[in-house]
């Protein structure tokens, strides 16, 4: 319980932080563009910004909308007023989710046979993301249900998968695993003549596969920008990319949001005890 507190609050610094880094840099930045009512959290409200907010407004705006949303008045969104920002989010996460879900499923799969047949390197992200999509646009006819549009997020899903960086983390771990099992039979022989075989052979603990799966589970997160933005997936990714990158005035009420729910992703990924569960099939 308290490490999970511990990383909450860091978690929730970090985000905080970059949010105010937002409100600086950027002068489409409005937080006056909201109004808080206590009862359903910020509305949207007419723009009077004049100057772009500073680190304080930014940092009072953030800790407002967070103590809000964790208890349900997460407030509506300038982009969707119709609905609640937490329906937004959680639209747009299901399409995340399900990106990630294809990816890592696929990842599942060729790990399996990675201590069988020696797997190279993948492709950078932005290089596998367009030859996925000039190969999807040559070999489905229009209308086809595997088409881009219709198909986006199985299509980005593989692109995730088949990106460099996530694959290498799981591959070159396997392949690090299985190199020090070959030589365990060396080290017996060693161990024999009474040389200790610890440098020539360690064995692989629970820890560090642990903690490899935990990078490519984020670096999956990162990727998901990426993707989204290729294949036109409304997810979060392409959320963020929208609001940072694209608009001339960035929805401050939204960005906080997407930026609370990767850090609650991150978190996740960071308390699942994978350690256990990867000890329990080793034995």
């Amino acid at each position: 319980m308290a490490r999970a507190a511990w990383r909450s609050a860091l978690l929730a610094g970090l985000i905080g932080l970059l949010f105010c880094g937002v409100c600086v840099a950027r002068d489409g930045m409005c937080l006056r563009a909201y109004t808080w009512e206590p009862g359903v959290g910020y509305r949207p409200a007419p723009d009077r910004c004049e100057e772009p907010p500073g680190l304080i407004d930014g940092a009072a705006f953030f800790a407002t909308a967070a103590a809000g949303a964790l208890v349900g008045r997460s407030g509506r969104s300038r982009e969707d007023a119709a609905v609640s920002l937490a329906s937004l989010l959680w639209t747009r996460g299901r399409r995340s989710l399900a990106v990630l879900g294809i990816a890592v499923l696929l990842l599942g799969a060729l790990s399996a046979t990675a201590h069988r047949v020696p797997l190279p390197g993948g492709l950078p992200l932005p290089i596998a993301g367009f030859a996925v999509f000039a190969a999807v646009l040559r070999l489905t006819p229009p209308g086809s249900p595997l088409d881009y549009d219709r198909a986006g997020v199985l299509w980005a899903g593989l692109t995730l998968a088949l990106a460099d960086g996530v694959g290498r983390l799981l591959f070159d771990g396997l392949r690090a695993a299985r190199e020090r099992e070959r030589a365990r039979p060396w080290a017996e022989h060693q161990e024999l003549w009474g040389v200790d075989p610890a440098p020539a052979v360690a064995e692989v603990t629970a820890a560090e596969r642990a903690a490899q799966i935990r990078g490519a589970l984020v670096a999956l997160l990162g990727g998901l920008i990426v993707v989204e933005a290729i294949f036109g997936v409304n997810g979060l990714g392409e959320t963020l990319k929208d609001l940072v990158v694209d608009r001339q005035g960035v929805d401050p009420l939204l960005l906080a949001g997407v930026l609370g729910c990767f850090a609650f992703a991150v978190l996740v990924i960071d308390l699942v005890p994978l350690e256990g569960v990867i000890a329990g099939r080793a034995r």
